[in-house]
């Protein structure tokens, strides 16, 4: 289990920083001449902060323990338990406060939520063939119980493939697989808790980085207490419990294929497939107490919902595949029909008198008292998805002599999401490959010793897409719209364009293969252009239509990028079971940019970004983070403002005192104090907005890849495999949060003990206020557009994998099993076992802001494999 690497602010730190952040932010306020701000911030001391020394903390129940300390509550102080800390009032100066408190550290509260990840996986195959067919028989279950507590995955499967010689022109193959998966959620999946986390942050983040002096436990009587009213704040011990739901799904996979030989050069190839899943859900909650002291829902929700999943594919080919001399021919011709569908139930109630009997049929019927609905019920059914694609495909495949070959293919595809004059798109593609390593006159070539294959490559080809599209994008949809006046209605939801055609990408592709030294190195690299054309996204409308947008097809897109892959083998094996050693590497690389975008009357019909003042020319502005025709595109760019360092004396102050800072929360946007961020202007015109934003990095990695080691002796293996990434950035927002004191109550890292106070006048970050008054780490009170400062550079290199594995020899297995046992192996393999990456985070695998995202747990995994 992977540790958070960040360290957090004990309970007494915690107190002290947040109360000379409000101390900052009253003296801002101040500045300001603002009295009924002074007067709030004054209040806030009192407030229902976990720093704050309110007096519903006094009693055993109180949410938190913060309290000031006098003679009813100094007997806490023989508890080890409760600690005491001495701080000069942030109001009064020349007053100190007494205030005791307990402390739950951060790593407490990460080992109260994470769990030890076990997985245990076990396989059974059998296998047989004869002249007339085939078989191979796959039994297998996988446990897994998750990294946060209440996850769970069970997981039984079996799969069957076998084949069948009926007489001498037909073959008949068959797949058949089956899956049954209960699985449970974090928490059950009480209040939709998500894991990773959206804007407001990950489960991980947000609990991690409650404050220290949460109450959790009635210290008097041992009782669990709930927390906070918030299940990602509250006691996992409590919460945690609160539901009876389950999971269920079954999968069926299934697939026959025929082969009838009519000539030798002559067949038909015809396949059926299908796939059916069924989804089962349902949900209880038990009747809880909201958060400490807090009234109990008694509401007792019960809901479930099911989903059945139904597709199937059938085709058929005629292929002609014959020799003319030096001429190799294979054609194939025929069509394909695909067909998808999904059904949805559901239901949901309250009410239940008791938590016994955890199912929606003990909820209490709804009923209405004057104008509300009491316990309110309902079901829905929905046939939400369909769809249909009819195919008629092509191909041809041509080589001369091994030297020259070429492929090309045409498909016709017609897909039921678009409308009729729109149904079909044609698409074609050709590919030409030379092995020039074939001709005479190469052969000859001194370089021939030494490269000993050379393989020039090139295609194109035309792909279309409507996946982006709703599956009835086309046709309109009625939502319910609830009652009015008694009566049930429906409404549109959305604009409907009934003429969206096929995205169409054309890819364009140059490549070389090569083998060096007998293939003793071989590598590969390829340059591609792609292009898509009638890009389907949204296009804004006038508000006064009763929409804000509708789709169609607008844009050309461009990508652009490189692919390297080459593998080594160091050292062969001069005998049965020597030494190898061999090594592989590839690497990635891509960019994108607008070629074609809706005119909308802009210079570059620019589109998505801001303005930024020039760097290169302070005095004019571009526009940047969008789009532009022409452009490379932005929409993965971060740009921040930046501080170049911070007022540590009243001269420097006073030297800025005409600086302008937009996004000050004051009526006087050129308050500064000691401590405050001293903004980086680009032109230096004495206002800080926007456009003094300076350009950060891209989200998305520049070069990603990754590389393996594999070696041998005498029946030993072992593996390592390498990814990587590079040129990207990160945001820790765990940090950032905890510096912008965004929620009131979240505790922070260690890093705010960098900040600028009075008895710290060294340090090298801006004063912390709470609330991010001064907007010194953010440009408003929610933590948005953090400071570049605050970016980190998301390169990492991972051991994805290392695994060791042994052979047991066949003489052994001849000698002390009897050949009772065909084979035997054993293997240990470790899975995302480190990072070597400069981050501060646990995943620095995903650029933009980290939410607090769970690490992959490290896996350690021993397999034993006995052939029979």
């Amino acid at each position: 289990m992977r540790k958070n690497p960040s360290e957090y602010l004990s309970a007494s730190d915690y107190i002290r920083m947040n109360r000379l952040g409000i101390q900052a932010r009253f003296r801002g306020d101040s500045l300001d001449n603002n009295t009924n701000a002074m007067n709030t911030d004054r209040g806030q001391l009192l407030g229902a902060w976990g720093w704050a020394v309110n007096a519903g903390w006094r009693t055993d129940i109180g949410l938190y323990t913060t309290q000031l300390l006098n003679n009813a509550n100094r007997s806490l102080l023989n508890d080890s338990r409760w600690k005491l800390l001495v701080d000069p009032n942030p109001f009064a100066p020349g007053t100190m406060d007494s205030i005791i408190f307990t402390d739950i550290s951060a790593r407490e509260r990460e080992m109260m939520i994470l769990q030890q990840n076990n997985t245990s996986e076990h396989n059974i195959n059998f296998s047989g063939a004869n002249e007339q067919g085939n078989y191979a028989l796959s039994l297998g279950s996988v446990r897994d119980n998750g990294m946060i507590i209440g996850s769970q995955l069970k997981r039984m499967n079996l799969n069957f493939n076998g084949g069948l010689n009926i007489g001498e022109r037909l073959k008949v193959s068959t797949n058949i697989s089956a899956y049954n998966v209960e699985q449970a959620l974090p928490y059950g999946g009480f209040g939709g808790v998500d894991p990773e986390g959206g804007a407001s942050g990950g489960l991980l983040q947000r609990f991690v980085g409650v404050a220290p002096t949460i109450r959790y436990t009635n210290y008097a009587t041992g009782e669990i207490l709930p927390g906070p009213n918030d299940v990602t704040l509250g006691n996992p011990a409590y919460w945690s419990n609160l539901t009876v739901n389950n999971t269920n799904q079954q999968r069926f996979l299934g697939g026959i294929n025929l082969e009838y030989t009519i000539l030798p050069y002559l067949k038909i190839l015809a396949s059926g497939s299908g796939y059916y899943q069924y989804t089962n859900n349902n949900f209880f909650t038990k009747a809880y107490q909201q958060g400490n002291g807090g009234a109990m829902n008694t509401n007792r929700a019960a809901s479930f919902n099911t989903s059945k999943t139904m597709q199937y594919t059938t085709n058929a080919f005629l292929q002609f595949s014959k020799r003319f001399k030096e001429h190799n021919v294979t054609a194939l011709a025929g069509m394909e029909f695909y067909d998808y569908k999904n059904y949805v139930t559901s239901g949901f109630a309250q009410g239940a008198p008791t938590d016994l009997i955890p199912w929606l049929a003990a909820a209490t019927p709804p009923n209405v008292q004057g104008t509300t609905i009491v316990n309110p019920a309902g079901a829905s059914s929905n046939f939400d998805q369909w769809e249909r694609i009819a195919s008629s495909i092509a191909r041809v495949n041509y080589s001369f002599m091994n030297r020259y070959l070429l492929t090309a293919v045409v498909r016709v595809d017609g897909s039921s999401r678009l409308k009729k004059g729109n149904y079909y798109g044609t698409f074609p593609g050709v590919s030409l490959g030379w092995n020039m390593h074939e001709e005479g006159f190469y052969k000859n070539f001194f370089l021939s010793k030494y490269i000993t294959r050379v393989k020039p490559r090139l295609s194109y080809g035309v792909n279309g897409n409507v996946s982006s599209l709703g599956f009835f994008a086309t046709s309109q949809v009625y939502n319910n719209a609830g009652t009015y006046n008694g009566f049930g209605g429906t409404y549109v939801a959305n604009y409907i364009n009934s003429d969206v055609r096929w995205e169409r990408t054309n890819s364009l592709n140059i490549g070389l293969d090569a083998g060096i030294l007998n293939e003793r190195v071989t590598f590969s690299v390829d340059y591609f252009v792609r292009n898509v054309f009638d890009k389907l996204a949204g296009l804004n409308i006038s508000s006064q239509t009763g929409f804000s947008s509708f789709t169609t097809n607008l844009g050309q897109l461009q990508n652009r990028g490189v692919e390297l892959m080459v593998n080594a083998k160091i050292i062969e094996p001069k005998t049965d079971g020597g030494f190898a050693l061999s090594v592989g590497a590839n690497y990635y690389h891509v960019k994108s940019y607008a070629k074609k975008l809706p005119f909308n009357g802009l210079e570059g019909n620019r589109t998505s970004g801001f303005f930024v003042w020039d760097k290169n020319n302070p005095g004019k502005q571009i526009y940047v983070g969008g789009l532009v025709e022409g452009q490379r595109i932005g929409l993965d760019e971060v740009w921040a403002p930046k501080w170049n360092g911070i007022y540590t004396d009243p001269s420097t102050i006073a030297r800025d005192a005409n600086v302008y800072n937009a996004f000050l929360p004051y009526n006087n946007k050129r308050i500064k104090q000691l401590g405050d961020a001293q903004w980086h202007q680009v032109n230096p015109n004495d206002t800080i907005d926007s456009r003094q934003f300076v350009y950060v990095g891209r989200t998305t990695p520049q070069h990603m890849g990754g590389f393996n080691i594999a070696s041998s002796f005498k029946g030993i293996r072992l593996y390592a495999q390498f990814d990587y990434a590079f040129g990207f950035v990160v945001l820790n927002n765990q940090i950032v949060r905890g510096l912008s004191q965004v929620q009131g109550s979240q505790n922070s890292t260690t890093d705010v003990l960098k900040t600028w106070t009075p008895n710290n006048p060294t340090a090298t970050m801006p004063r912390y206020y709470w609330a991010n008054q001064g907007r010194n780490y953010a440009t408003d009170a929610s933590g948005n557009n953090p400071a570049a400062n605050l970016w980190e550079k998301g390169d990492y290199v991972m051991l994805r994998e290392l695994t060791l594995a042994y052979d047991l020899p066949g003489t052994v297995i001849s000698r002390y099993l009897a050949n009772r046992v065909k084979g035997l192996s054993v293997n240990v393999t470790g899975s995302n076992l480190f990072y070597l990456s400069g981050y501060s985070g646990n995943f620095p695998e995903v650029g933009g802001v980290d939410q607090g995202k769970f690490p992959l747990p490290r896996r350690l995994t021993i397999g034993v494999r006995v052939t029979l």
